[in-house]
């Protein structure tokens, strides 16, 4: 009968130990689910933006991290312009800056623009009154500001990159819930 007991007791505390590392598991998942859309995203976003991923995965940061209490990722993308010395082929010309911040979009020459050495590439402008955004070689004495291109962020609330995290979750969070339960269930000994 003892033995008995002492089987039961020993069973309890290893359930016991398996809800509280299943609810590791489960937050272990979530996290890993997380970290796969935001890598699909990016991927996304770098087939319509001509940037490096690594730039655009700057830009989109998981700010809280699931937990065992709270199974949730909490993504934040950043809204403020990428320079446009940071789009894959600008490069100054003869004629001024040449850039193309949308792959297939047009190229676009910036005749006011110039990139000093000193600033790591950045580009620099001259800003027109006349509405054309950047002026001509000739705007006088204008602000010379930072030339900026599209951010991440009008990007990544269109439909299709929604679309493409909304996907991920639901293919990729059954296999990782798989993964860390049967891992769960290991360490406690019940497989």
């Amino acid at each position: 009968m003892s033995f008995i007991v002492t089987g039961l007791t020993d069973l309890q505390k290893r359930y016991a130990a398996t809800a509280r590392a299943m609810k590791s598991a489960e937050a272990r998942a979530v996290r890993r689910v997380g970290t796969s859309i935001a890598t699909a995203q990016s991927r996304g976003i770098a087939q319509v933006e001509n940037l490096r991923i690594s730039t655009i995965k700057d830009a989109i940061k998981i700010v809280k991290q699931p937990t065992p209490d709270q199974p949730r990722v909490v993504f934040e993308v950043r809204g403020k312009g990428i320079p446009l010395g940071d789009f894959i082929g600008s490069r100054v010309t003869s004629k001024g800056l040449s850039v193309q911040p949308l792959k297939g979009g047009a190229r676009a020459i910036l005749k006011a623009g110039f990139a000093p050495l000193k600033y790591g590439g950045a580009f620099f402008g001259r800003a027109g009154t006349s509405g054309k955004g950047y002026g001509n070689p000739h705007v006088g004495r204008t602000p010379i500001v930072k030339l900026y291109g599209p951010n991440v962020l009008s990007q990544y609330i269109k439909a299709e990159i929604q679309k493409l995290g909304a996907d991920t979750w639901n293919t990729r969070l059954p296999i990782e819930l798989e993964r860390e339960s049967n891992f769960a269930l290991k360490q406690a000994g019940l497989i």
